[in-house]
């Protein structure tokens, strides 16, 4: 399954046409907004094998200038992406795709501090099979909480990934 109702919180069991979805739309992406992009990873929960999710996909992608991207919206929006803003994070371009919506679309600035953060939690939940549980073990339950209310869903999770955030960066001796 693919897709999710605005607002709501379904985990679904990992599915191999998630990665389908994400070469698919980066491929599309790449070939709307290259000379905008210096790079472009499957993020996000679909990103990190043997994990439940929502079943939407969320691709990131790295630009240089948060400016100098917007003339690349127009481009993303002709492929069917509904440009959303920042959406609550500074200095992020935010775009959804569907009705049910199945990937979010996000592009930080290369060297700002979400871009690396972004690789970082999902390089970390891959490495480790006990990061999984746990991470598994607490979106069943909020997603059980929180089934209509995904901002608060959010939220809930923020601790977790902050406290991965650290435990990596410390590791990796930044």
């Amino acid at each position: 399954m693919i897709g999710l109702k605005s607002g709501t919180v379904v985990l679904s069991a990992p599915d191999p046409a998630w990665h389908a979805v994400f070469y698919e739309e980066s491929a599309r992406l790449l070939g709307a907004a290259r000379d905008f992009l210096v790079a472009i990873e499957h993020v996000g929960s679909t990103a990190i094998p043997g994990l439940h999710a929502k079943p939407i996909v969320d691709i990131a992608a790295a630009t240089p200038t948060f400016e100098g991207f917007f003339p690349a919206v127009a481009r993303i929006e002709k492929l069917g992406y509904t440009f959303r803003g920042e959406f609550g994070v500074p200095r992020r371009h935010f775009f959804t795709l569907g009705d049910p919506v199945t990937v979010h679309f996000h592009v930080f600035e290369e060297h700002g501090k979400d871009w690396p953060e972004q690789l970082l939690f999902r390089d970390a939940m891959r490495a480790s099979e006990q990061l999984r549980a746990e991470y598994e073990a607490l979106k069943i339950e909020l997603a059980a909480r929180f089934a209509n209310d995904r901002p608060a869903y959010t939220t809930a999770k923020a601790e977790f990934i902050q406290r991965v955030l650290r435990e990596a960066a410390s590791t990796a001796g930044r």
